[in-house]
């Protein structure tokens, strides 16, 4: 049996540790003054704070929009299927004395297409003239918004983001084509339920409460300007919706059909990131540059395809067809291409963080000690990238 004085000294051991402990790590060692980093600031203004209101993840918002749209995507009727099927019998004439069918036809350059890489093109010196610390792929609305002043956002009873103007990238007329070829005209009612906490599992899977937290809506700037803004009537834009998050929007790269040399979009650059095959699954495509459908964004709409569909490009886009037979039926490389129509885009609805998904950097660079080389370098090393130096453009 245990005797009681033991049990009882332990006790009071035990105790007077624990409180030791407690005023060590209130106080320093020598009982001094108290560590910073143990003691939570005490706010100025009052004596408690309530949590911040947030909505859904950018992640959470990105993966219910790919599991809406491409399904409808995948369910479009027989007319859409007639275009295709002419498209090929236009540019294959004689595959009925093959003894091949037509949806044969299609699968095997579907198939040649789906194994073609996915790419971003860059400008080497831009991107490598310095050491990259950030851990991901940025797209524009992250890179080109910024938060209002306190006293800015006050005026305007806005969300504090807006979303600037940068180079020949107008922020309305970005904004407005993006939300056009993204979203159909049905997704702004279908579904529209009130705010809920989070994505409730009915309401949250709507079209409309997708849209919500990834469409802009975009509405002139009406706050103050700068002077070089005045000068070239180019006003930012803050999005109509408060619930409006910019990491919900999708990363521009491009899928090169034509195995072209220089990657997809040599406009942007001459070098280009390869990117990882598992994004090119979850991507919505279009057969050129989304840019073009300014002007008339219900035709972006109406092209869209998915990856299971990408030989459907060459009913929307006869130069495209072309090219797409001459490098994914008769295997002849495409030459290089500055052209904007012949751009078979991908909106990557995703974060893309370098880790595991840059598989290669094609750098064109003819000095491979040059600053820009090892800076590449010493980036390929640290995210398990292939680099590959690639000749001059021509």
């Amino acid at each position: 049996m245990d005797n009681p004085c033991l049990v009882a000294s332990h006790r009071y051991f035990v105790t007077a540790t624990l409180q030791e402990l407690r005023v060590r790590r209130f106080f320093n060692h020598d009982g001094g003054s108290p560590v910073p980093r143990d003691i939570p600031p005490v706010p100025k203004d009052k004596l408690w704070s309530a949590a911040p209101v947030t909505g859904p993840s950018a992640g959470l918002v990105q993966a219910h929009f790919v599991k809406i749209r491409l399904g409808e995507l995948e369910r479009r009727g027989p007319e859409y299927e007639k275009k295709i099927i002419a498209a090929l019998q236009q540019r294959l004439a004689g595959l009925n004395k093959s003894g091949m069918s037509w949806m044969d036809a299609f699968k095997l350059i579907n198939s040649e297409m789906q194994r073609c890489d996915l790419t971003i093109n860059f400008n080497e010196t831009k991107w490598f003239s310095q050491k990259i610390d950030y851990e991901s792929y940025a797209q524009m609305y992250e890179l080109a918004g910024k938060k209002l002043p306190s006293y800015e956002r006050d005026k305007m009873g806005a969300d504090p983001y807006t979303l600037r103007t940068v180079g020949t990238n107008f922020a309305k007329q970005r904004a407005d084509t993006d939300d056009g070829v993204t979203f159909p005209k049905h997704w702004k009612t279908d579904g529209a339920s009130p705010l809920t906490r989070g994505l409730a599992p009915r309401a949250g899977l709507t079209p409309a409460r997708v849209r919500l937290q990834m469409a802009v809506d975009a509405t002139p700037w009406t706050g103050p300007m700068t002077k070089a803004q005045q000068d070239e009537g180019r006003r930012a834009q803050h999005p109509a919706s408060p619930h409006f998050n910019p990491k919900t929007k999708q990363v521009f790269a491009a899928l090169n059909y034509g195995k072209r040399l220089h990657g997809s979009a040599p406009l942007y650059g001459n070098s280009y990131f390869v990117l990882a095959d598992h994004l090119k699954a979850n991507a919505v495509y279009y057969p050129m540059d989304t840019f073009t459908y300014s002007s008339n964004v219900s035709m972006g709409i109406k092209q869209q395809f998915p990856y299971t569909h990408l030989a459907a490009a060459m009913a929307f886009n006869d130069k495209m067809g072309d090219d797409i037979i001459k490098a994914c039926w008769n295997g002849t490389r495409a030459p290089n291409t500055l052209g904007t129509d012949m751009l078979l885009e991908a909106h990557i609805h995703g974060a893309v963080p370098f880790a595991g998904n840059i598989k290669k950097i094609v750098l064109c660079e003819s000095d491979q000690m040059s600053a820009v080389a090892l800076n590449a370098k010493k980036f390929a090393r640290k995210w398990g990238a292939e680099l590959a130096f690639n000749v001059p453009y021509s």
